[in-house]
């Protein structure tokens, strides 16, 4: 029906003598497919516009050229965006489209596309960084890529008497961890009992720092030797000694010491390490 008004058109101006109105090309832009293409174009001649490979399509898809020489509508707003291509995500990142399942992927993003970054390791590590990215004319905004961060078990001074808890392979950045002795009552802790992961994947204050030692008990000894602990003023006999205790050695009836006066419990023995009797 188009073609035929627009004959028709030509053909009246033709026989009274009147110039045809004509309208030169609607767009020059760059990567941007003009159907048909021609120099000039008559009345109501109507153009589609599409993109080259590689552009994503942005404003109006046709126009008309109208009596005055002019299209309409305008083509003002048309532009052929470069498409974005997969970010080159940095290690144990992932990336997917906005609102879709983290298993959706995608190799080609038009202009405006929004993506969603995530880590890969789940709930052991964190994401560090910009969560989302914007295809804006063939470059992601923000350019900077996001980070996982996470932490390695934290190190520990022994790994035979000093326990994690939570106890696990890799910790999320920020994450709290509890250090303790298997027993309170046989061990003694001296240190921090508590890290944290820090963003740089490092522990802070140092686990390293927090260490176990044993505590000791009275051994068994010459039934006249009395040991007590040094600073009690009780007459309570202590059974469980801990880490740096010290305990004095006398002997009852009048007896005479043989060995160490004073000892002190390390790590379950007491030093100096030497035999204790009376005589």
């Amino acid at each position: 029906m188009e073609r035929k008004l627009l004959y028709f058109f030509v053909l009246i101006s033709v026989a009274f003598g009147s110039p045809v109105p004509e309208c030169g090309p609607p767009s020059e832009l760059a990567n941007v497919i003009t159907t048909p293409s021609q120099s000039v174009y008559l009345l109501w001649s109507r153009v589609t516009f599409s993109c080259e490979e590689g552009y994503s399509h942005s404003g109006t898809e046709y126009s008309y050229c109208i009596e005055s020489g002019v299209w309409d509508p305008r083509p003002d707003g048309l532009a052929c965006l470069a498409q974005c291509k997969e970010p080159e995500a940095g290690r144990n990142i992932v990336h997917f489209p906005f609102g879709r399942d983290p298993e959706a992927t995608k190799t080609v993003y038009n202009d405006e596309d929004v993506i969603q970054y995530a880590c890969a390791e789940g709930k052991g590590a964190t994401l560090v960084g910009p969560t989302q990215a914007t295809c804006k004319n063939g470059f992601w905004e923000p350019a900077k890529m996001p980070t996982c961060n996470h932490c390695s078990a934290p190190p520990v001074s022994d790994p035979k008497t000093v326990q994690l808890s939570p106890n696990q392979q890799s910790y999320a950045a920020y994450a709290e961890v509890m250090l303790s002795c298997p027993d309170d009552v046989m061990y003694t802790a001296r240190g921090t009992n508590i890290t944290y992961c820090e963003e740089n994947a490092g522990w802070i204050p140092d686990p390293t720092k927090m260490t176990c030692h044993e505590n000791c008990v009275l051994p068994v000894r010459d039934p006249l030797v009395e040991s007590r602990p040094l600073q009690e003023t009780s007459d309570a006999v202590k059974k469980i000694f801990r880490f740096n205790d010290v305990i004095s050695n006398t002997c009852l009836g009048g007896k005479v010491l043989v060995g160490p006066i004073v000892q002190k419990c390390a790590n379950g023995k007491w030093l100096p390490d030497r035999e204790v009797m009376c005589k």
